[in-house]
């Protein structure tokens, strides 16, 4: 069995981690997650998700933990893998989403304070940010870098299926178990499970008949072949 780790809450930096516990906020940090993968040794990781993101160096440090993991990593979006959340995402060998969930990616935010070669200087380094963290987006979907900073430019949030279509998800789970269906009171909707079981008994029942019918029509023709032979011989 798989090691499940929740990923809940903000990305924090492991020095606000005890803060965060203390009162009680959800948050994950890359110490908490460092001890995670210490106590799982060798063992498959699935990361189950729900997260607006953070701060952007503690996801980034998060995604390269989980890089180096020497076992296979599943990333599963409970709800939400947003900003920071979805870059850790990426560092899986396999991204599931749940049918009701998102996932979103942006440009990094900061503030500034200062003149305006310090702002120009904060835009700079915003700038190359971005274009590390695009990096993870590039590895994971395989699209182009021009096309990912495209998506981050607008803020893409993204439901399983463009996230599937995009490449940010592989899976999206119970998509093909059960299809959705609305229907008005009194219909009865039966599910795919329950079609495949009732074919299977209908299957079974029509085998059935077949080889009584058969079997019925085999003692026909030997009562025939016995009366036929009886007769020529008076």
């Amino acid at each position: 069995m798989p090691k499940k780790f929740a990923i809940k809450g903000t990305i924090i930096p492991t020095e606000y981690q005890r803060i965060y516990d203390y009162y009680g906020f959800e948050g994950t940090s890359p110490g908490k997650l460092a001890a995670f993968l210490e106590e799982a040794g060798n063992e498959e990781v699935v990361l189950e998700i729900n997260s607006p993101g953070g701060y952007v160096y503690a996801g980034m440090e998060m995604y390269n933990r989980l890089k180096l993991h020497s076992a296979k990593i599943t990333a599963l979006v409970m709800s939400i893998a947003a900003s920071a959340a979805s870059v850790i995402c990426c560092a899986a060998a396999e991204v599931q989403m749940m049918p009701v969930s998102q996932m979103m990616i942006h440009r990094a935010h900061s503030w500034a304070v200062g003149d305006k070669n310090d702002i120009y200087k904060t835009a700079e380094d915003l700038e190359k940010l971005d274009d590390t963290i695009a990096n993870a987006y590039v590895d994971k979907t395989k699209l182009s870098k021009d096309k990912i900073t495209a998506l981050m430019d607008v803020t893409t949030w993204m439901g399983p299926e463009e996230a599937k279509k995009l490449g940010f998800a592989d899976t999206i789970l119970f998509q093909e178990e059960e299809q959705p269906a609305m229907a008005c009171d009194g219909v009865v909707m039966l599910s795919k499970a329950q079609i495949l079981k009732l074919k299977e008994r209908m299957d079974a029942e029509i085998q059935a008949n077949e080889q009584q019918n058969a079997a019925a029509l085999n003692l026909l023709r030997q009562k025939y072949n016995y009366l036929s032979l009886k007769g020529e011989k008076e």
